[in-house]
């Protein structure tokens, strides 16, 4: 159990599994546990205690980069190291524990608000109660129930972190100093993991050229890249871009074993990113009381909204707003490819899987990921072809082609959120593409 712990950070959750020969071996445990039993943990960290002191320091991330940012100026390295480490270990605490009070506030419902709460939220109303206002009830209910659980999840400094520090933490902003400041103290293998990691999330970035050849000539490249991005290469970014290299290869049965496993791990990091965007909507309700909550909201709010619009309908559409364009941000941040953002990402799992299983004679399984695909894109006239192909040459019938509606609904989905915020930004919508009924094969399909 304790190897499964190394590296926990605080409100993460790992599945640990220990074999019988670290367990309980041939005797078992009586009629609890059998003997050769295979042990399964679910474990989340929540505190860190030694000799009975808890560790989790109550220091904002505020505090923590300003310090940092300062010691840079000052050319103090190892506090820059020590500040910006620990800024992104809260980080990463205070990410895991919101995520966990979202998803405990989702699953459970919000709790019912008060007729005072109620009476409060009505006059942003105008007197009236519509479905929108009905709406804007469930938000700010929910707003207090994820309020209530960060403040038994969280020390007060660090329940409500200054946006803008959040953003360049999302960023991987630190990095980039603390490449420099191990650079600085003759510690090239933890600059050149600092460096990899900003790198891999900012391409485009004027810092990467010159130190990119300096780490090239200074470390064994391909070694370094592996080494300091392990969590890259087991995600499903490395997945996929592992899987195209045994495509590349013609290893097909490769090809499937690593694209099929990108996929659920693309969902597992899609999933947790837009469930942290709604944290957004959430950070500024600090106040026990309802109606302070709100007016903070107001306040937040007030430099995007006219002062003679500041009423709940103009609060919650803004709000919204900003919602819907972080979950948009979100595909292309799950969607990175050595740095770069892949274009029609998921559609590009089941391309090269429906190619890869015709390679390798699973003809139902290729009818899948190819109706799953031209679900996605309902023009692509490749795949039309194939569907063809598969149709006239081996006697699939219509229904063969099923496609995988949780990753269909993925694509679906996010159509429309672009559509709700070109019609946000430009005041018409916006044409929606092509329809997954065009490309069915219920009639007869020419020779190829």
């Amino acid at each position: 159990m304790d190897r499964g712990l190394v590296d926990t950070c605080l409100w993460e959750r790992r599945r640990i599994t220990i074999p019988p020969h670290l367990g309980y071996g041939a005797s078992g445990v009586g009629a609890v546990i059998p003997p050769h039993a295979t042990l399964v943990f679910y474990i989340r960290l929540i505190k860190i205690e030694r000799g009975g002191i808890q560790l989790q320091k109550d220091v904002s991330l505020e505090d923590l980069w300003l310090a940092g940012m300062e010691a840079y100026r000052t050319n103090e390295w190892q506090t820059v190291i020590d500040q910006l480490e620990e800024a992104i270990r809260a980080f990463d605490a205070y990410q895991n524990a919101t995520l966990l009070c979202l998803q405990q506030c989702s699953q459970n419902g919000p709790p019912q608000l008060s007729d005072k709460d109620k009476e409060t939220m009505k006059k942003y109303a105008g007197g009236t109660e519509d479905h929108l206002f009905l709406q804007f009830l469930t938000y700010a209910a929910k707003a207090r129930c994820v309020r209530e659980c960060k403040a038994e999840a969280l020390t007060p400094n660090q329940r409500y972190p200054d946006p803008e520090i959040l953003v360049r933490l999302k960023n991987r902003d630190p990095y980039s100093f603390l490449h420099f400041a191990y650079y600085q103290l003759g510690d090239f293998k933890e600059g050149a993991k600092c460096f990899f990691t900003f790198m891999f999330h900012n391409m485009n970035s004027d810092l990467i050229p010159g130190n990119d050849r300096f780490y090239r000539k200074t470390l064994e490249w391909g070694r370094m890249i592996i080494e300091c991005n392990i969590k890259w290469v087991w995600s499903t970014c490395g997945r996929l871009s592992a899987g195209l290299k045994a495509y590349d290869q013609e290893n097909f049965l490769e090809t499937v074993d690593l694209i099929e496993s990108s996929l659920p791990l693309y969902r597992e990091a899609l999933d947790r990113c837009l469930l942290l965007c709604e944290d957004m909507l959430v950070m500024n309700t600090t106040e026990p009381d309802m109606s302070d909550g709100m007016r903070e909201i107001l306040d937040y709010y007030k430099p995007a909204l006219a002062p003679d619009t500041l009423d709940y309908h103009s609060v919650l559409t803004f709000a919204v707003r900003e919602l819907l364009e972080c979950r948009v941000r979100c595909h292309d941040d799950v969607a990175r490819v050595r740095g770069e953002v892949l274009g029609e990402y998921l559609p590009h799992h089941f391309h090269y899987l429906q190619f890869s299983y015709y390679k390798l004679g699973q003809l139902l399984k290729a009818a899948e990921c190819a109706a799953t695909y031209l679900s996605m894109a309902p023009s692509d006239e490749v795949m039309l072809h194939n569907i063809r192909y598969f149709t006239n040459n081996y006697k699939l019938r219509s229904e063969d082609f099923v496609p995988r509606e949780e990753y269909v609904a993925i694509v679906e989905k996010l159509a429309t959120e672009k559509r709700l915020l070109h019609f946000a930004a430009h005041g018409e919508p916006l044409k929606k593409q092509g329809r997954r009924g065009d490309w069915e094969p219920k009639q007869k399909h020419e020779e190829l």
